[in-house]
């Protein structure tokens, strides 16, 4: 309602939220929309574009760390096929890296890696996970540059635009928060009457 009050014609969200927006019928002034945080399955950008007034979606990656999106993709079709997040920003490097970190061919699997003007310094506090995370940089020519190790999965296309797919770990998204499902389970587990334990998110849509 308020988003209709105010004439918002843009507006960013995790897809989960947006599904539920469609269901509950879009505001009519929307007509441009980002979405990220969570992988956009085809279907929903058909669904968007069948439903609303929206004439534009960008599918957009990028955690928190490197301020924030660091590629995007504008998707027009509507044919429910999973679309990509594009190629990287201007500003940006964004890199598919093997277990040496050494570039792995199109098409090929490997971790993502980020470089660029929005990779953050650290992890406050937290130094061993800095540590971790933010490494230096083997193919800047800038001194003290260094890349953040998302922990995401994907590959390039022939075509330089990226293809999201998944996580190296346990982390899970429910509705853009990240969770650990390792941490549930340890805390779980520390209650007498369970023996063993194991969290799931059973239903990807976010649910």
């Amino acid at each position: 309602e308020w988003v209709k009050e105010q004439g918002v014609t843009m507006a960013i969200a995790v897809p989960s939220a947006m599904r539920e927006l469609v269901h509950a019928e879009l505001p009519p002034t929307l007509r441009t929309l980002g979405l990220g945080g969570e992988v956009l399955k085809g279907s929903l950008v058909r669904d968007i574009y069948q439903s609303s007034a929206v004439t534009r979606i960008d599918n957009i990656f990028g955690p928190t760390e490197i301020t924030v999106c660091c590629t995007s993709e504008k998707i027009l079709n509507h044919s429910g096929v999973a679309p990509t997040v594009g190629p990287p920003l201007a500003g940006y490097q964004v890199y598919v890296l093997n277990e040496r970190m050494q570039p792995v061919p199109p098409l090929v699997r490997g971790e993502i890696y980020v470089g660029g003007v929005g990779v953050t310094r650290e992890y406050l506090g937290k130094p061993e996970l800095t540590a971790m995370r933010y490494l230096p940089d083997p193919f800047a020519s800038t001194p003290g540059a260094r890349l953040y190790r998302t922990g995401d999965f994907g590959r390039y296309r022939r075509d330089g635009r990226l293809e999201y797919l998944g996580r190296e770990d346990d982390q899970v998204k429910l509705r853009g928060f990240r969770i650990q499902l390792d941490e549930v389970e340890e805390v779980l587990s520390a209650h007498p009457a369970v023996e063993q334990v194991a969290a799931v998110i059973p239903d990807h849509t976010g649910e």
